[in-house]
């Protein structure tokens, strides 16, 4: 993940502080990046209890593991990627990734215009949408549609075959497609 040039940089001294294990630099590191990492966790959780138990998992290893990280002008990157790992093995712990089959999702649903929905649609009604995706689709559609990641980095993050990543990616969109259409009424075009 690029670095987030939305965010200044962290001073250096803060995360030499974090590495020593001074409080008030921990304090000035979860005051930092305590919004990025709570976004990430909401976007992944299917509620809040889990973004906040995600949450708090991913700041103890941030504390624990900060003595590790070598490059601080890559700490987003390194804070991400802690986050990310955190939110697979909490989905792991409560329940293996299983291709969810119960929702009556057909191959031939009608095409969308995505102005439409994009238009139709509040961050906050789709980050709504995405929590309520069953954990393995939603899992694979935040790192593969948000984050970027392959199928096959998928298949090894979670520990399911290629075609399992794929079949569950196309799932999700088709749910979240006709979610949105039925939510909020928006029409169907034929291609």
């Amino acid at each position: 993940m690029p670095e987030d040039t939305r965010h200044k940089p962290v001073a250096l001294a803060v995360i030499e502080g974090c590495q020593r294990g001074d409080i008030h630099a921990q304090e000035a590191l979860y005051g930092h990046f305590g919004r990025l990492v709570m976004a990430t966790c909401l976007r992944y959780a299917s509620n809040s209890a889990d973004a906040e138990d995600i949450f708090q998992e991913s700041f103890i290893a941030i504390f624990e593991q900060i003595g590790s990280l070598k490059h601080p002008e890559r700490i987003v990157s390194w804070i991400y990627r802690i986050v990310i790992s955190k939110v697979i093995r909490y989905y792991r712990k409560r329940a293996q990734v299983v291709e969810v089959t119960e929702w009556n999702i057909h191959n031939n649903s009608p095409a969308y215009q995505e102005h439409e929905i994009i238009q139709a649609l509040s961050a906050e009604e789709l980050l709504a949408l995405v929590q309520q995706l069953p954990d393995g689709y939603r899992l694979v559609f935040n790192l593969h549609v948000m984050e970027g990641y392959s199928h096959g980095e998928i298949g090894r993050m979670l520990g399911i075959r290629e075609a399992t990543s794929r079949s569950q990616l196309h799932k999700a969109k088709c749910w979240l497609q006709k979610t949105i259409v039925e939510k909020f009424g928006i029409h169907s075009y034929e291609k």
